[in-house]
């Protein structure tokens, strides 16, 4: 049989062999595939009221691959209508001017609000907010960020609500050391630094096997194809057990998985077109070994007659 690289994401021919129309378990996906349950839905609620009412700056805390930029994705969704919103994903070269010059390029000025190109960011967002009073920065693996770079944004939201509240917004997603970092800011700052932590958990055995089900929903051609056809639920099950709720693990376990489908439909294909092949038809090897022994005897028949020609 032949091996395939169980990380690699489905080629289209595997795709289609499958009757997929897209790759499941690829963390690039549409924004319509993005998986949502009772309690994911219960938390961004939370992050959404706690940025309107409170403005509180929202830290969602998780451990690599337990799902921080899924909920950074969704609730860029669900407060599409509400904020004007700039995305980062951070780097540990990412520095506060980097950032503000992002921020610049997303909340662009209109022609007649750019006569001063030198306006600091401070007056740079106030002119901003005349015509988008909601803004919202979502900052992704913020914890990769130095303490300097942390300290001036928050600098610049605590000037911002001094004469325009409610009006800068944000949402960080990161690791431990993002909480560690704001904590040592909020000893050593004189300003509140008003954040809302939420603790992003690893799906549960439920949660785990409705995902993996609604990823392979999403993805299928034909809409009346059961998800069972391509992972049954002891196969979700031990995709739990693997990953633990981890959606990188997920990911991982759940392809590995359908890479096994494939090659068992492709050899069990191969059977039904070619049967004799593996049953019937002998190698040429033992047919060859059959040919000489035919000859062998056809040869000493030979020189046994013509000794006793030469007998006669």
């Amino acid at each position: 049989m032949k091996q395939y690289d169980q990380t690699a994401l489905l080629t289209q021919q595997q795709l289609t062999v499958l009757g997929l129309k897209c790759n499941p378990f690829s963390a690039q996906v549409d924004a319509g595939c993005l998986y949502t349950d009772s309690i994911l839905d219960m938390t961004l609620n939370v992050i959404v009221q706690s940025l309107a009412r409170n403005n509180q700056t929202i830290v969602l805390l998780a451990e690599q691959g337990a799902g921080k930029t899924t909920f950074l994705r969704k609730a860029l969704q669900l407060t599409h209508s509400q904020f004007q919103s700039c995305a980062v994903r951070a780097t540990n070269t990412l520095n506060f001017e980097q950032l503000c010059e992002k921020m610049q390029t997303k909340w662009q000025l209109d022609a007649s609000s750019q006569m001063n190109s030198n306006l600091s960011i401070e007056n740079y967002l106030i002119c901003y907010f005349e015509k988008h009073p909601k803004c919202l920065l979502i900052l992704d693996d913020a914890h990769v960020l130095d303490a300097v770079c942390l300290n001036q944004l928050f600098d610049l939201k605590n000037r911002l609500d001094q004469t325009h509240p409610n009006a800068l917004f944000f949402i960080f997603s990161g690791e431990t050391p993002l909480k560690l970092s704001l904590i040592h800011l909020d000893d050593h700052v004189s300003y509140d630094c008003n954040h809302l932590q939420i603790n992003i958990r690893s799906l549960n055995l439920q949660q785990t096997m409705s995902y993996v089900q609604y990823r392979i929903r999403q993805c299928m051609i034909k809409s009346d194809q059961s998800h069972e056809d391509l992972l049954n639920m002891h196969q979700c099950e031990n995709i739990y057990k693997s990953s633990q709720g981890n959606f990188d693990q997920i990911h991982k376990y759940g392809n590995s998985y359908l890479h096994q489908k494939y090659a068992n439909l492709t050899s069990n294909l191969d059977s039904q077109i070619h049967p004799a092949t593996q049953k019937n038809i002998p190698s040429s090897r033992f047919t060859s070994k059959k040919i000489m022994a035919i000859f062998t005897l056809l040869l000493i028949s030979l020189v046994i007659l013509l000794a006793f020609i030469t007998k006669t």
